[in-house]
């Protein structure tokens, strides 16, 4: 997960907008998820690794438009790691119950065609 997280940092200062970047992310979230060992979910994510890349590049759009630096894309990702890294399962599960939100909010607005 360490290694997928420096590899989502190296991909979005080469380029936010990208569909690297957006490799990269989803890259991060499948570590995260082997964290669990369940071949179960792994299959899952596998499943739905598309929809979730394409997800991923209209997040991507919607904060370069919004003039996100580096950080700003990474902050989330940056507060799951750190708390699996820590072995803090309920902030673990805090940061990935906010990082949802926070993109359903944004999805959702995309979808409803806000600018």
């Amino acid at each position: 997960m360490i290694v997928a997280l420096a590899d989502l940092r190296r991909a979005a200062a080469e380029g936010q907008n990208s569909a690297r970047h957006a490799r990269a992310d989803v890259h991060f979230h499948a570590s995260v998820i082997a964290l669990a060992q369940s071949p179960r979910l792994d299959r899952f994510f596998a499943s739905i690794r598309s929809e979730m890349t394409f997800a991923i590049r209209l997040l991507q759009r919607r904060e370069v438009f919004a003039g996100w630096g580096e950080e700003d894309a990474l902050r989330e990702h940056v507060v799951i790691a750190d708390a699996i890294v820590q072995r803090n399962a309920d902030a673990a599960e805090e940061a990935v119950l906010e990082h949802i939100r926070v993109n359903h909010r944004v999805l959702s607005g995309i979808t409803a065609g806000d600018a």
